[in-house]
């Protein structure tokens, strides 16, 4: 098992699938943190994107990203 903690890193959730079960902890959405620029919010939206669709679970740390992940982009992955 592969456990990815954050939607960053989760942009390689598709590479060990083929092996592999993937687990994706979801700490928040990053991407609204200024901090970033357009590129790296980018990055990480697809992050998030890849994880809930390609990967085994997603956990989220609260009900507040389920919700929004619910509401957005989720997909088959159990949350």
């Amino acid at each position: 098992m592969l456990h990815i903690h954050a939607v960053g890193p989760a942009l390689l959730t598709p590479l060990p699938t083929a092996r592999n079960e993937v687990v994706v902890t979801h700490h928040g959405p990053d991407y609204d943190r200024e901090k970033w620029d357009r590129i790296a919010k980018l990055a990480l939206r697809m992050g998030e994107k890849t994880a809930t669709t390609y990967a085994d679970k997603v956990i989220v740390i609260s009900n507040v990203i389920r919700d929004s992940l619910k509401e957005n982009i989720i997909s088959a992955t159990q949350l």
